[in-house]
């Protein structure tokens, strides 16, 4: 019912599309350094995840159960430490079994009446207290979906009646049966969804009086447009994003404070539920591939290019993968100025390109070097 407001709808939707096509990628943290690790997982959740659903569904459908209810499971079916397959499952059919330990809190899941330990699961929770049960938006802001939903409804119905007043017939006298009988089907008539035609006809004695206002008198339209600015305030969406009128430097603000934070939980729980504890240890984590999210326009990425290679922190090679080209071979380079002193912290030791100078900083001792050398 939630996802019939249009607002919930479509906020609902963006967000869980735009993390439901980003690619999950496998890293390594080794000395300071972050390596890309080929990993048979990466199939399970990037493309087949052995289930009917394929992990763009999978993804989509854990965010949208993550915003809505307020958690997102997703089965680990494995043998011993190989998992085999990931199986998503819809929250309103998981139970959560507490064992009331405010201090050292376990839980059990439910699912179909069969019990679950907490390890074969991905849990994908948010606003929770337990890291189990989360509150979603029927939880926080039951109110307020309530008041768009009856809202919406109302101008269903008021369309469907064709924008006719509802009311009671008053009569100065009493009718018998066959009058009442005979008034309430023209009534119904009048009322119902074909009334195009249909008319009443009120006799001597009989006067009708309004009870209820139009959409137009009750400002519904206004009411609608208030709902769905704070529906979409809530979901942290602006609605200059979903309608494309949003700048630059508003859609990278929208994906730092809404999809970012989403996906940092979501790291978090393949990162607890899919890692051995030994990889935990030897620095291995997951992490979403969000370059695409923050290209910008052509012209700002180039030029943010030119910058990073001028200053030798990226190398051309690079900035073409990061736009997706092929690599070619000669590009791994590091551009440096000759006007540049280059210092190494680790040895303490100044070298001067333009001169040639090897500079020792604590016994300040220089040594003259084969520029040529150095130089190539």
């Amino acid at each position: 019912m939630a996802l019939q407001i249009p607002s919930v709808k479509a906020g609902v939707s963006y967000i869980s599309s735009l993390v439901a096509n980003l690619e999950v990628k496998l890293c390594k943290e080794i000395d300071g350094k972050v390596e890309n690790v080929n990993d048979y997982r990466l199939k399970l959740l990037n493309d087949e995840t052995g289930d009917t659903l394929n992990s763009c569904q999978m993804k989509e459908s854990l965010v949208t159960d993550y915003l809505i209810a307020g958690n997102g499971y997703m089965y680990i079916n494995k043998h011993r430490n190989k998992i085999n397959s990931l199986h998503y499952v819809e929250s309103l059919k998981v139970t959560a079994i507490h064992n009331n330990d405010p201090i050292f809190k376990d839980h059990k899941l439910r699912v179909n009446g069969q019990e679950y330990e907490l390890y074969n699961f991905v849990i994908f929770a948010q606003n929770s207290k337990d890291g189990v049960i989360g509150k979603g938006l029927l939880d926080e802001c039951n109110n307020l979906l309530e008041l768009g939903y009856n809202t919406l409804a109302f101008s269903n119905n008021n369309i469907k009646a064709g924008g006719i007043k509802r009311g009671v017939v008053k009569s100065v006298k009493k009718l018998t049966q066959e009058a009442i009988d005979h008034l309430k089907a023209a009534w119904s008539n009048l009322y119902g969804t074909n009334n195009t035609s249909s008319a009443i006809i009120l006799n001597d004695g009989l006067d009708f009086k309004e009870l209820s206002q139009t959409s137009a008198e009750m400002q519904i339209l206004e009411n609608r447009r208030q709902n769905d600015s704070d529906i979409l305030n809530i979901l942290k969406v602006p609605q200059n994003i979903l309608n494309g009128t949003a700048t630059n430097e508003q859609y990278n603000n929208f994906i730092c404070t809404t999809i970012i934070p989403i996906l940092v939980q979501l790291e978090c729980a393949f990162n607890k539920a899919l890692l051995l504890e030994s990889e935990k240890a030897d620095g291995y984590f997951f992490s979403f591939e969000t370059k695409g999210l923050l290209k910008g326009n052509i012209k700002e990425r180039f030029e943010a290019y030119q910058v990073a290679i001028d200053a030798g922190f990226l190398m051309p090679s690079e900035c073409r993968y990061f736009e997706d080209y092929d690599y070619i071979e000669g590009l791994d380079i590091i551009k440096m100025s000759l006007g540049n002193i280059i210092y190494n912290p680790n040895t303490k030791e100044t070298y001067v390109p333009n001169t040639g100078q090897l500079i020792n900083s604590p016994s300040t001792d220089k040594k003259e070097v084969n520029n040529d050398e150095n130089r190539s």
